[in-house]
């Protein structure tokens, strides 16, 4: 398999700009498939690409909840699916990801357009 970790220097920078911090970065040659989970708070987003389907961008909300059960308290995680976006090629997948990430990130830090110029040279 020709998995490869993506250099997380080269994408973090950024995106901490925006307050988002990359959880999983892999781009694999085999399949010609990108994937990227990013979290900022408690939204995730999820941005995968491939030679064979539509790239693709999921949207979730994580939230931790504790419950007591008897003397004991129980943390469990709790998605929420939020929604899917299909694109119908990479660039406009890329474009789709960086306008969610300015929308839903720090106010006024870059514009989508910044950090599309940024992400396309990787």
């Amino acid at each position: 398999m020709n998995l490869v970790r993506l250099n997380r220097r080269d994408l973090q920078a950024p995106l901490e700009r925006l307050g988002w911090e990359i959880r999983q970065a892999d781009l694999d040659f085999s399949k010609g498939s990108v994937k990227l989970v990013l979290q900022r708070d408690t939204l995730e987003v999820t941005f995968f690409a491939d030679q064979i389907h539509k790239p693709m961008l999921e949207r979730s909300e994580i939230s931790l909840i504790s419950d007591r059960e008897g003397r004991s308290r129980v943390d469990r995680l709790s998605t929420r699916f939020l929604g899917r976006t299909r694109f119908e090629d990479a660039q406009e997948a890329l474009r789709g990801l960086c306008q969610y990430l300015v929308d839903n990130g720090k106010p006024k830090v870059l514009t989508a357009q910044d950090l599309h110029n940024l992400l396309e040279v990787l």
